[in-house]
């Protein structure tokens, strides 16, 4: 072996000299291990890479089927059907019979397109506003009584305890009563005259909170008006205003000086006997309101409605 390098080196001697020949070769050497290793790499990448993309490929797969069963069983009665087919044995009817009372049939759903889900579980459907629940469940029970009167049955079971006369703070200026009720009540206090009523009406506005009384100063020959519940310088309709917004009459006098502008100044004496007024009216309304039997019950059902109708979902358990 020594021999033939010795032989292959001196025919490139004269050309290169003897130390560059067999640096060449022994570079060409190391040049071709070094492409041998590289196409082994490549060998193994190529092998390897198919491998890579198969577990990505199947990463995907579990993610979309998990998903997808995982919305099957939130927003479809779970375990009907999977693509079609059924995993059970059960039909979802039958499957809906044996799970009633821990998912309800949801009243809102109306078609696969509009977006609500077809059952709700109970700690879903038995918390929230029950009360309007229950009104929506009675209507649909009415012309399907044998898919929503378990719906009825488990929100009556769940109903807030409703809270009585007694338990009700209410004040004149409360925005949730009807304009009707302040009417009945200044008509009553202040007997108005019927033909007067036509003229005089109470207004609410939604966007600025603000009460207002319509037509005032239409009903001047009313002594309760404008002396038992008004005084000269304020009538009793723009008192009950001031107190549907909850302010405080105050009367001011206006002084105009020399250049013509006009300066308010409080008139404390005139002030003091509106206010006395005032208050006239606000125990006249706190000793009216609950008066009449058919208005309490009318009152204590809207205030219900209104403010205790939620349940709390983390009270709610599966009946």
């Amino acid at each position: 072996m020594t021999e033939h390098l010795d032989d292959s080196t001196q025919q490139f001697a004269p050309l290169f000299g003897a130390n560059n020949a067999v640096s060449g070769t022994v570079a060409d050497s190391v040049d071709a291990a070094a492409s041998d290793s590289i196409q082994g790499d490549e060998m193994r990448r190529r092998r390897i890479w198919p491998w890579v993309v198969i577990a990505c490929l199947l990463v995907a797969l579990g993610a979309a089927c998990g998903g997808g069963v995982w919305f099957f069983q939130d927003h479809v009665l779970p375990g009907t059907t999977l693509w079609g087919n059924s995993v059970t044995g059960k039909t979802e009817q039958e499957l809906f019979e044996d799970l009633k009372g821990v998912i309800f049939l949801n009243p809102m759903h109306t078609s696969e397109e509009d977006g609500r889900p077809k059952y709700l579980p109970a700690d879903e459907y038995l918390s929230g506003n029950v009360r309007e629940k229950l009104a929506i469940a009675k209507r649909s029970a009415e012309l399907h009584p044998e898919d929503y009167g378990e719906n009825v049955r488990a929100l009556e079971a769940v109903q807030p305890v409703d809270l009585t006369a007694s338990e009700i703070s209410v004040r004149l200026g409360a925005t949730w009563l009807t304009l009707e009720i302040i009417e009945e009540f200044m008509f009553e206090l202040f007997s108005t005259p019927r033909y007067c009523q036509w003229n005089i009406h109470v207004h609410y506005a939604q966007y600025t909170g603000e009460w207002n009384v319509e037509g005032k100063s239409y009903d001047r020959s009313n002594v309760k008006a404008y002396n038992t519940y008004g005084t000269g310088r304020v009538n009793g309709y723009k008192i009950m205003e001031e107190t549907l917004n909850l302010r405080d009459v105050r009367i001011f006098d206006y002084i105009e000086d020399g250049n013509g502008m006009k300066t308010a100044l409080l008139n404390k004496k005139e002030t003091a006997i509106a206010q006395g007024k005032q208050e006239l009216i606000k125990q006249a309304f706190a000793d009216w309101i609950w008066s009449d039997p058919e208005r309490r019950e009318q009152l204590t059902k809207l205030y219900n409605e209104k403010f205790n109708s939620i349940r709390p979902a983390s009270m709610t358990a599966a009946t």
